[in-house]
């Protein structure tokens, strides 16, 4: 996998707390990630908000 973190876009105008992005991301791959992948690893860069 290559995931990136959950962000607002471009057009959203409420700033998101880092707890709220890392919640949000969290959920996401649990509910789409098998339970048989053994991990995910974010790589340091690549993403701009």
């Amino acid at each position: 996998l290559k995931p990136n973190m959950v962000t607002a876009g471009h057009s959203c105008s409420h700033k998101y707390t880092n707890q709220e992005i890392a919640m949000a991301t969290v959920t996401a791959l649990r509910r789409t990630v098998p339970p048989a992948v053994p991990g995910i690893t974010f790589l340091s860069g690549g993403q701009s908000e």
